[in-house]
C-alpha cells in the first residue's frame, strides 16, 4: 500500500471516531481531516446543503445569520441504508452550525428535508 493510501486511511479512521464513537476530539480536527482527504484526492464528493430558519438558543443574545451553507462529504452515506441519509446529513448539518459559529441552536431547516429523491438528486 502507498503511503499516500496509508495516510488517508488514518485520516478516515480519525474521522469516523469523531463522527460516530463520540470521542473528544474538537470539531477543527474534523475540518483538518476534511482538508487533508481532499488535498490527497481522497474526498472529492461533498454536496451543498443549504441551511435555512436556523432558530438559535435563546439563553445565548446573538444577532447571528439564520441561513448558512454546509458542505457535507457523500463519503458518510457510503455502506449506509437509505432510509438511514436524511438522519446522517441531519445531525453532520446541526454539529456543523454549532461548531461553526460556536453557538446553540434549537432547530434548522435544509433543502432535502424529508424527500429521499432530493438528497438522490444532490448525489447524482
Amino acid at each position: 500500500m502507498k503511503e499516500q493510501e496509508l495516510k488517508a486511511i488514518t485520516i478516515l479512521e480519525t474521522y469516523a471516531k469523531v463522527l460516530y464513537e463520540n470521542t473528544d476530539l474538537e470539531y477543527e480536527d474534523v475540518q483538518e481531516a476534511i482538508k487533508q482527504l481532499k488535498d490527497l484526492g481522497h474526498l472529492k464528493n461533498t454536496i451543498e446543503i443549504n441551511v435555512t430558519d436556523i432558530t438559535w438558543d435563546e439563553s445565548e443574545v446573538i444577532d447571528l445569520n439564520t441561513n448558512m451553507v454546509i458542505d457535507f462529504p457523500t463519503e458518510l452515506l457510503n455502506e449506509e441504508k437509505e432510509e438511514d441519509y436524511e438522519q446522517i446529513i441531519s445531525d453532520y448539518v446541526s454539529e456543523a452550525i454549532s461548531n461553526e459559529t460556536g453557538f446553540c441552536h434549537t432547530g434548522f431547516t435544509t433543502d432535502i428535508d424529508g424527500d429521499i429523491n432530493k438528497i438522490n438528486s444532490k448525489l447524482s
